[in-house]
């Protein structure tokens, strides 16, 4: 994960201790030394995987497993004049392997986090997707859900809550691994991959906050003979194109290809 702060350039990223233990490794560029400096950082508690960071106000914030177990969100921020601070958002205990068939929606919240992506979001909070799994999924539907956390400011504390499913005829549970996420207008909107039952093709998922409620909406896309574990471990992109007041979107299509789709205003 990249991050540009207070004029330095930022990357973080897995390492190992020479125990073997997975550690989170960070980096900046002293531009008055002329080299990179890097240092192990929240040794013990951040795993190093599934990073994502963001700039609020004047932190640098990062989000990331908990390490050992990887059964839990790390967070972590710097605050200038007094250095780096962390603390655990969600911990959850051990699971096995999804091999009931109980429905996703009658599971417990938040098992094991996966994927991470920030937003410092237009209403002045602080924003985290994760993508978690979660025991008892059924063979049938993603094992992957997605979930987001908010914290609204001075005072306040984190909230967390599953996203809402899409509102279509089916399987409508959004798949929670390849999130991005994007400011668009006043508006924080979200892409990821949506699983359907028929095991033959997703969708792409796009949620977006209209200040009151999440508006949820699956977009079609080419998606034959594919192989859905591949395809959750790419990414998708979330961009907005200021001059031409656009939304963009990029995404995986079987056969493999690269997908674009965008939001042309009025």
């Amino acid at each position: 994960a990249y991050a540009e702060y207070l004029g330095q350039q930022h990357v973080f990223s897995h390492g190992l201790s020479p125990t073997g233990q997975d550690i989170l490794r960070h980096g900046y560029y002293d531009i008055g030394v002329g080299t990179w400096i890097f240092e192990t950082l929240d040794e013990g508690f951040s795993g190093g995987v599934g990073i994502s960071t963001m700039v609020w106000g004047s932190q640098l914030h990062f989000f990331n497993w908990l390490s050992g177990t990887w059964l839990g969100l790390r967070h972590g921020w710097y605050e200038p004049g007094a250095g780096w601070k962390f603390e655990t958002l969600i911990e959850s205990v051990p699971i096995s392997d999804f091999t009931s068939a109980t429905s996703p929606t009658a599971l417990p919240f938040a098992t094991v986090p996966l994927d991470t992506v920030a937003l410092a979001d237009p209403s002045g909070g602080q924003s985290v997707f994760v993508s978690t799994r979660e025991a008892g999924a059924c063979w049938l539907c993603t094992p992957y859900s997605l979930s987001h956390g908010r914290y609204p400011g001075a005072n306040g504390s984190w909230s967390f809550s599953k996203m809402p499913p899409v509102n279509l005829v089916g399987f409508a549970e959004v798949g929670g691994r390849g999130a991005s996420v994007t400011t668009y207008g006043s508006h924080t909107e979200i892409f990821g991959y949506r699983f359907g039952y028929n095991l033959s093709c997703d969708s792409i998922y796009h949620a977006f906050w209209d200040g009151v409620s999440w508006q949820t909406e699956a977009r079609e896309v080419p998606c034959t003979n594919r192989d859905f574990e591949q395809q959750y471990t790419i990414p998708t992109a979330a961009t907005s194109y200021p001059p031409f007041n656009q939304l963009h979107a990029f995404y995986t299509q079987f056969p493999l290809a690269m997908g674009h789709f965008w939001y042309n205003p009025g």
